[in-house]
């Protein structure tokens, strides 16, 4: 019983984004590529869902769906200096 997880690259250059690893619950499911969107079938339920590129992640996020829904999430870029790109990176991801 799946949900569907579907990751669109916003305003960012999908260049940017190739390679990133989307990882569900602490586990690397896939890798973001060039297209636009992404989309990744995934067990129904609450999961907490981020984006990692070697040691820089982007802060968790927290995504509920049933069996057959979509949830649509969207990369945004983050400018959060020094200090941020030591906790959490350049990206944010939103329920759009």
């Amino acid at each position: 019983m799946t949900m569907t997880l579907e990751i669109h690259a916003g305003e960012i250059p999908t260049t940017e984004l190739v390679g990133h690893e989307v990882r569900v619950d602490g586990h690397r499911i896939g890798t973001l590529g060039s297209e636009e969107y992404t989309t990744f079938a995934i067990p129904a339920g609450f999961h907490i869902v981020n984006l990692r590129l070697g040691v820089k992640s982007c802060t968790p996020i927290r995504v509920q769906g049933r069996v057959g829904q979509t949830v649509h999430l969207v990369v945004h870029q983050e400018h959060p200096g020094a200090a941020g790109l030591i906790a959490g990176g350049w990206y944010s991801l939103a329920v759009r």
